[in-house]
Protein backbone atom coordinates (compact mmCIF):
# COMPACT_ATOMS: atom_id res chain seq x y z
CA UNK A 1 0.00 0.00 0.00
CA UNK A 2 1.34 3.54 -0.81
CA UNK A 3 -1.27 5.69 0.89
CA UNK A 4 -3.03 8.31 -0.88
CA UNK A 5 -0.87 8.24 -4.24
CA UNK A 6 -2.16 4.70 -4.48
CA UNK A 7 -5.77 5.15 -3.85
CA UNK A 8 -5.47 8.16 -6.32
CA UNK A 9 -3.98 6.12 -8.95
CA UNK A 10 -7.20 3.80 -8.73
CA UNK A 11 -9.22 6.42 -8.96
CA UNK A 12 -8.25 7.82 -11.94
CA UNK A 13 -7.35 4.60 -13.31
CA UNK A 14 -10.51 4.33 -15.69
CA UNK A 15 -9.44 7.47 -17.39
CA UNK A 16 -6.09 6.37 -18.79
CA UNK A 17 -7.90 3.44 -20.04
CA UNK A 18 -10.50 5.68 -22.02
CA UNK A 19 -7.79 8.07 -23.15
CA UNK A 20 -6.50 4.47 -24.47
CA UNK A 21 -9.89 3.36 -26.15
CA UNK A 22 -10.64 6.41 -27.32
CA UNK A 23 -7.70 6.97 -29.42
CA UNK A 24 -7.99 3.44 -30.78
CA UNK A 25 -11.81 3.73 -31.41
CA UNK A 26 -10.96 7.26 -33.79
CA UNK A 27 -8.03 5.34 -35.56
CA UNK A 28 -5.83 7.92 -34.47
CA UNK A 29 -3.06 5.47 -34.10
CA UNK A 30 -3.60 3.56 -37.87
CA UNK A 31 -4.22 7.30 -39.23
CA UNK A 32 -0.70 8.29 -37.79
CA UNK A 33 1.41 5.46 -38.32
CA UNK A 34 0.62 5.82 -42.16
CA UNK A 35 2.52 9.28 -42.23
CA UNK A 36 6.40 8.77 -41.11
CA UNK A 37 6.26 12.49 -40.63
CA UNK A 38 3.75 12.92 -39.06
CA UNK A 39 0.53 15.02 -38.99
CA UNK A 40 -0.71 18.19 -37.08
CA UNK A 41 -3.73 18.16 -35.39
CA UNK A 42 -5.70 19.87 -38.49
CA UNK A 43 -4.28 17.31 -41.06
CA UNK A 44 -5.08 14.49 -38.87
CA UNK A 45 -8.90 15.51 -38.22
CA UNK A 46 -9.13 15.85 -42.08
CA UNK A 47 -7.88 12.29 -42.45
CA UNK A 48 -9.29 10.40 -39.44
CA UNK A 49 -12.44 7.89 -40.86
CA UNK A 50 -16.27 8.51 -40.76
CA UNK A 51 -15.36 11.32 -38.29
CA UNK A 52 -16.54 15.14 -38.50
CA UNK A 53 -14.75 17.71 -36.20
CA UNK A 54 -17.24 20.70 -35.32
CA UNK A 55 -13.53 21.77 -33.71
CA UNK A 56 -10.02 20.16 -33.28
CA UNK A 57 -10.07 21.43 -30.02
CA UNK A 58 -10.76 17.88 -27.89
CA UNK A 59 -8.89 16.29 -30.74
CA UNK A 60 -5.58 18.05 -29.76
CA UNK A 61 -6.38 17.65 -25.92
CA UNK A 62 -6.43 13.98 -26.44
CA UNK A 63 -3.56 13.78 -28.50
CA UNK A 64 -1.37 15.72 -26.41
CA UNK A 65 -2.75 13.54 -23.07
CA UNK A 66 -1.37 10.70 -26.12
CA UNK A 67 1.85 12.10 -25.75
CA UNK A 68 2.33 12.76 -21.65
CA UNK A 69 1.63 8.73 -21.88
CA UNK A 70 4.18 7.96 -24.20
CA UNK A 71 2.10 6.60 -26.90
CA UNK A 72 2.98 9.21 -29.05
CA UNK A 73 5.60 11.86 -29.57
CA UNK A 74 5.08 15.46 -30.85
CA UNK A 75 7.58 17.74 -32.57
CA UNK A 76 8.40 21.49 -32.44
CA UNK A 77 5.85 21.96 -35.18
CA UNK A 78 3.47 20.53 -33.10
CA UNK A 79 3.03 17.40 -35.34
CA UNK A 80 2.17 13.89 -33.79
CA UNK A 81 3.75 10.85 -35.07
CA UNK A 82 3.63 7.14 -33.27
CA UNK A 83 6.15 5.43 -31.35
CA UNK A 84 7.39 2.28 -32.31
CA UNK A 85 5.45 0.41 -29.17
CA UNK A 86 2.17 2.12 -29.90
CA UNK A 87 2.90 0.92 -33.85
CA UNK A 88 3.85 -2.16 -32.44
CA UNK A 89 0.57 -2.97 -30.35
CA UNK A 90 -1.81 -0.37 -31.11
CA UNK A 91 -2.39 -0.09 -34.56
CA UNK A 92 -4.27 -2.56 -36.36
CA UNK A 93 -2.09 -4.16 -39.46
CA UNK A 94 0.41 -5.27 -36.82
CA UNK A 95 0.95 -8.55 -36.13
CA UNK A 96 1.51 -8.13 -32.50
CA UNK A 97 -1.09 -6.42 -32.20
CA UNK A 98 -3.95 -5.26 -29.54
CA UNK A 99 -6.22 -3.55 -31.05
CA UNK A 100 -8.74 -6.44 -30.83
CA UNK A 101 -8.73 -6.52 -27.30
CA UNK A 102 -8.56 -2.73 -26.48
CA UNK A 103 -11.76 -2.85 -28.36
CA UNK A 104 -13.62 -5.86 -26.44
CA UNK A 105 -12.55 -4.13 -23.50
CA UNK A 106 -14.12 -0.71 -24.46
CA UNK A 107 -17.36 -2.28 -26.38
CA UNK A 108 -18.24 -4.56 -23.59
CA UNK A 109 -16.11 -4.89 -20.46
CA UNK A 110 -16.04 -1.33 -19.76
CA UNK A 111 -20.11 -1.04 -19.40
CA UNK A 112 -20.05 -4.58 -17.51
CA UNK A 113 -17.65 -3.02 -15.35
CA UNK A 114 -19.80 -0.22 -14.66
CA UNK A 115 -22.36 -2.70 -13.22
CA UNK A 116 -19.50 -4.56 -10.52
CA UNK A 117 -22.09 -3.65 -7.75
CA UNK A 118 -24.41 -5.39 -9.36
CA UNK A 119 -22.20 -8.35 -9.93
CA UNK A 120 -20.96 -8.47 -6.35
CA UNK A 121 -24.57 -8.62 -5.02
CA UNK A 122 -26.11 -11.09 -7.47
CA UNK A 123 -22.70 -13.86 -7.47
CA UNK A 124 -23.47 -13.55 -11.56
CA UNK A 125 -22.52 -11.66 -14.43
CA UNK A 126 -24.05 -8.21 -14.91
CA UNK A 127 -25.01 -8.24 -18.88
CA UNK A 128 -29.13 -7.64 -18.22
CA UNK A 129 -27.58 -4.40 -16.10
CA UNK A 130 -25.38 -3.16 -18.88
CA UNK A 131 -27.32 -4.01 -22.57
CA UNK A 132 -30.59 -5.16 -21.51
CA UNK A 133 -29.95 -8.74 -22.31
CA UNK A 134 -31.91 -11.52 -20.96
CA UNK A 135 -30.07 -14.38 -19.53
CA UNK A 136 -31.67 -17.63 -20.32
CA UNK A 137 -29.64 -19.17 -17.36
CA UNK A 138 -27.83 -21.85 -19.07
CA UNK A 139 -23.82 -22.30 -19.24
CA UNK A 140 -23.53 -21.05 -22.68
CA UNK A 141 -25.50 -17.82 -22.20
CA UNK A 142 -22.84 -16.09 -21.33
CA UNK A 143 -21.01 -16.42 -24.85
CA UNK A 144 -24.06 -16.18 -26.72
CA UNK A 145 -23.99 -12.27 -25.05
CA UNK A 146 -20.68 -12.16 -25.83
CA UNK A 147 -21.45 -12.62 -29.22
CA UNK A 148 -24.75 -10.90 -29.62
CA UNK A 149 -24.92 -8.76 -32.83
CA UNK A 150 -23.74 -9.50 -36.09
CA UNK A 151 -20.02 -8.05 -35.78
CA UNK A 152 -20.00 -9.63 -32.14
CA UNK A 153 -18.48 -12.96 -32.82
CA UNK A 154 -15.54 -11.47 -35.14
CA UNK A 155 -15.15 -8.31 -32.20
CA UNK A 156 -14.58 -11.85 -30.10
CA UNK A 157 -12.28 -13.47 -32.40
CA UNK A 158 -9.96 -10.60 -32.82
CA UNK A 159 -10.08 -10.17 -28.85
CA UNK A 160 -8.76 -13.42 -28.36
CA UNK A 161 -6.33 -13.19 -30.97
CA UNK A 162 -5.07 -10.22 -29.24
CA UNK A 163 -4.69 -11.62 -26.22
CA UNK A 164 -2.86 -14.59 -27.73
CA UNK A 165 -0.15 -12.37 -29.03
CA UNK A 166 0.02 -10.43 -25.48
CA UNK A 167 1.32 -13.78 -24.05
CA UNK A 168 1.33 -16.91 -26.09
CA UNK A 169 4.49 -16.55 -28.07
CA UNK A 170 6.64 -16.50 -24.71
CA UNK A 171 4.70 -19.12 -23.08
CA UNK A 172 5.25 -21.53 -25.06
CA UNK A 173 7.92 -21.97 -25.18
CA UNK A 174 8.51 -21.90 -21.24
CA UNK A 175 7.56 -25.60 -20.99
CA UNK A 176 9.14 -28.64 -22.06
CA UNK A 177 7.08 -30.35 -24.17
CA UNK A 178 8.40 -32.63 -26.26
CA UNK A 179 6.48 -35.65 -25.97
CA UNK A 180 3.79 -33.73 -27.87
CA UNK A 181 2.77 -35.32 -31.06
CA UNK A 182 -0.09 -33.62 -32.11
CA UNK A 183 -2.45 -30.94 -30.17
CA UNK A 184 -6.28 -30.36 -30.24
CA UNK A 185 -6.67 -26.74 -29.26
CA UNK A 186 -10.02 -27.08 -27.82
CA UNK A 187 -11.85 -24.07 -28.54
CA UNK A 188 -9.20 -22.05 -30.10
CA UNK A 189 -11.06 -19.62 -32.25
CA UNK A 190 -9.04 -18.04 -34.80
CA UNK A 191 -5.83 -20.81 -34.37
CA UNK A 192 -3.24 -18.48 -33.41
CA UNK A 193 -2.41 -20.01 -30.58
CA UNK A 194 -2.30 -23.25 -31.99
CA UNK A 195 -0.01 -21.90 -34.56
CA UNK A 196 2.33 -20.11 -32.18
CA UNK A 197 2.82 -23.66 -30.39
CA UNK A 198 3.62 -25.52 -33.84
CA UNK A 199 6.29 -22.45 -34.68
CA UNK A 200 7.56 -23.11 -30.53
CA UNK A 201 7.33 -27.35 -30.91
CA UNK A 202 8.40 -28.07 -35.13
CA UNK A 203 8.34 -31.63 -33.68
CA UNK A 204 4.69 -31.62 -33.14
CA UNK A 205 3.24 -33.73 -36.66
CA UNK A 206 -0.28 -32.06 -36.51
CA UNK A 207 -2.74 -29.47 -34.81
CA UNK A 208 -6.10 -29.11 -34.87
CA UNK A 209 -8.91 -26.34 -33.84
CA UNK A 210 -12.12 -27.45 -32.16
CA UNK A 211 -14.73 -24.84 -31.73
CA UNK A 212 -18.46 -23.64 -32.76
CA UNK A 213 -19.39 -23.96 -36.49
CA UNK A 214 -20.06 -20.67 -37.36
CA UNK A 215 -16.97 -19.45 -35.39
CA UNK A 216 -15.08 -21.86 -37.39
CA UNK A 217 -15.90 -20.36 -40.45
CA UNK A 218 -15.25 -17.22 -39.72
CA UNK A 219 -12.13 -17.93 -38.12
CA UNK A 220 -11.14 -19.41 -42.03
CA UNK A 221 -12.72 -16.21 -42.98
CA UNK A 222 -10.29 -14.11 -41.20
CA UNK A 223 -7.23 -16.07 -42.21
CA UNK A 224 -7.49 -14.92 -45.75
CA UNK A 225 -6.20 -11.32 -44.20
CA UNK A 226 -3.65 -12.13 -41.24
CA UNK A 227 -2.63 -16.04 -42.14
CA UNK A 228 -1.08 -18.70 -39.56
CA UNK A 229 0.76 -21.64 -39.55
CA UNK A 230 -0.63 -23.27 -43.14
CA UNK A 231 -0.42 -26.84 -40.92
CA UNK A 232 -3.38 -25.74 -38.66
CA UNK A 233 -6.52 -27.62 -39.33
CA UNK A 234 -9.86 -26.74 -38.26
CA UNK A 235 -12.68 -29.15 -36.50
CA UNK A 236 -16.25 -28.35 -35.70
CA UNK A 237 -18.49 -29.04 -32.50
CA UNK A 238 -18.79 -28.37 -29.16
CA UNK A 239 -16.64 -29.30 -26.11
CA UNK A 240 -19.84 -29.58 -23.80
CA UNK A 241 -20.41 -32.73 -25.82
CA UNK A 242 -18.12 -36.24 -26.48
CA UNK A 243 -15.37 -35.11 -28.43
CA UNK A 244 -15.03 -36.93 -31.76
CA UNK A 245 -12.19 -39.67 -31.94
CA UNK A 246 -8.76 -38.19 -32.50
CA UNK A 247 -6.45 -38.76 -35.25
CA UNK A 248 -3.02 -40.87 -34.37
CA UNK A 249 -0.84 -38.10 -34.05
CA UNK A 250 -2.84 -35.73 -31.62
CA UNK A 251 -2.07 -36.94 -27.66
CA UNK A 252 -2.39 -33.73 -26.63
CA UNK A 253 -5.20 -31.29 -26.05
CA UNK A 254 -4.91 -27.45 -24.95
CA UNK A 255 -7.52 -25.38 -23.26
CA UNK A 256 -6.32 -21.94 -23.26
CA UNK A 257 -8.39 -19.77 -21.71
CA UNK A 258 -11.03 -22.07 -21.13
CA UNK A 259 -11.56 -23.29 -17.71
CA UNK A 260 -11.86 -20.08 -16.28
CA UNK A 261 -14.55 -18.90 -18.07
CA UNK A 262 -17.03 -21.45 -16.63
CA UNK A 263 -18.27 -22.70 -13.35
CA UNK A 264 -16.72 -25.96 -11.59
CA UNK A 265 -19.78 -28.15 -12.56
CA UNK A 266 -19.05 -27.02 -16.16
CA UNK A 267 -15.30 -27.34 -16.01
CA UNK A 268 -16.09 -31.11 -14.77
CA UNK A 269 -17.81 -31.90 -17.96
CA UNK A 270 -14.84 -30.22 -19.87
CA UNK A 271 -12.22 -32.47 -18.36
CA UNK A 272 -13.91 -35.19 -18.30
CA UNK A 273 -14.94 -35.38 -22.14
CA UNK A 274 -11.14 -34.44 -22.66
CA UNK A 275 -9.95 -37.27 -20.80
CA UNK A 276 -12.26 -39.30 -22.64
CA UNK A 277 -11.12 -38.48 -25.88
CA UNK A 278 -7.46 -39.28 -24.88
CA UNK A 279 -8.25 -42.32 -23.60
CA UNK A 280 -9.41 -43.67 -26.50
CA UNK A 281 -6.77 -42.11 -28.72
CA UNK A 282 -4.21 -45.10 -26.95
CA UNK A 283 -1.61 -42.82 -27.18
CA UNK A 284 1.62 -44.19 -25.10
CA UNK A 285 1.17 -40.76 -23.29
CA UNK A 286 -1.25 -38.54 -23.48
CA UNK A 287 -2.06 -35.24 -21.12
CA UNK A 288 -4.49 -31.96 -21.22
CA UNK A 289 -1.90 -28.63 -20.89
CA UNK A 290 -4.11 -26.04 -19.55
CA UNK A 291 -3.17 -22.00 -20.34
CA UNK A 292 -4.97 -20.15 -17.36
CA UNK A 293 -3.78 -17.24 -14.49
CA UNK A 294 -3.45 -19.18 -11.40
CA UNK A 295 -3.70 -17.35 -7.87
CA UNK A 296 0.04 -17.97 -5.65
CA UNK A 297 -2.45 -19.98 -3.02
CA UNK A 298 -5.71 -20.21 -1.16
CA UNK A 299 -5.79 -16.87 0.04
CA UNK A 300 -6.31 -15.85 -3.64
CA UNK A 301 -5.47 -12.44 -3.16
CA UNK A 302 -1.77 -12.39 -5.40
CA UNK A 303 -0.66 -11.91 -7.49
CA UNK A 304 -2.88 -8.62 -8.28
CA UNK A 305 -3.73 -9.53 -11.94
CA UNK A 306 -4.83 -12.61 -11.33
CA UNK A 307 -7.72 -10.49 -8.41
CA UNK A 308 -8.83 -8.57 -11.18
CA UNK A 309 -9.31 -11.20 -13.83
CA UNK A 310 -10.99 -13.10 -11.43
CA UNK A 311 -13.51 -10.22 -10.90
CA UNK A 312 -13.54 -9.60 -14.71
CA UNK A 313 -14.83 -13.40 -14.69
CA UNK A 314 -17.52 -12.60 -12.35
CA UNK A 315 -18.72 -9.95 -14.47
CA UNK A 316 -18.36 -11.39 -17.60
CA UNK A 317 -18.72 -15.01 -18.03
CA UNK A 318 -19.95 -16.00 -14.17
CA UNK A 319 -16.29 -18.13 -14.58
CA UNK A 320 -13.64 -17.39 -11.94
CA UNK A 321 -9.86 -17.81 -11.58
CA UNK A 322 -8.43 -20.63 -9.25
CA UNK A 323 -5.71 -21.39 -6.81
CA UNK A 324 -3.36 -24.41 -7.68
CA UNK A 325 -5.53 -26.59 -5.39
CA UNK A 326 -8.44 -25.81 -6.67
CA UNK A 327 -7.63 -26.81 -10.58
CA UNK A 328 -5.51 -29.67 -8.87
CA UNK A 329 -9.05 -31.04 -7.37
CA UNK A 330 -10.85 -30.48 -10.65
CA UNK A 331 -8.06 -32.05 -12.56
CA UNK A 332 -7.92 -35.24 -9.87
CA UNK A 333 -12.00 -35.56 -10.41
CA UNK A 334 -11.49 -35.98 -13.87
CA UNK A 335 -9.30 -38.69 -13.52
CA UNK A 336 -5.60 -36.93 -14.54
CA UNK A 337 -2.96 -37.64 -12.52
CA UNK A 338 1.06 -36.32 -12.57
CA UNK A 339 -0.08 -32.59 -12.40
CA UNK A 340 2.38 -30.03 -12.89
CA UNK A 341 2.34 -26.64 -12.32
CA UNK A 342 4.69 -24.00 -14.04
CA UNK A 343 4.68 -19.96 -13.31
CA UNK A 344 5.63 -18.39 -16.17
CA UNK A 345 5.42 -14.99 -14.35
CA UNK A 346 3.14 -13.42 -17.71
CA UNK A 347 -0.18 -13.65 -18.35
CA UNK A 348 -0.85 -17.34 -18.05
CA UNK A 349 0.54 -19.74 -16.05
CA UNK A 350 0.59 -23.69 -17.37
CA UNK A 351 -0.88 -26.74 -15.71
CA UNK A 352 0.34 -30.31 -17.48
CA UNK A 353 -1.58 -33.32 -16.47
CA UNK A 354 -1.66 -37.06 -17.65
CA UNK A 355 -4.38 -39.66 -18.46
CA UNK A 356 -4.13 -42.32 -16.02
Amino acid sequence: MRGIANITDLVNGFRYSKVLFASVKLGIFDTLAQHKNGLAVQELAKKLPNQTFETTDGLSRLLRCCVSLDLLSMDAENRFSVLPETRKHLTTSSPQSLVGYINHSNDMLYPLWQNLEASVVSGSTCWKESFGFIEGGDRAKAFEHIYHGPEGAKRFQRAMESAVNMSAPQIVKMVQLDWVSGILDLGGSTGRFCSHFLDANPRCQRAMVFDLPHIVDLAQDMRKDVPINHRVEFLKGSFFDPLPELPGEINTILLSRILHDWDDPTCEIILKNVHAALVKSKARRAGVVIFDMLFEDDTKVTPKDTAIQDVNMLVQTGGRERSVSELTCLLEKSNFTDIQVHRTGDLQDVTVAFCK
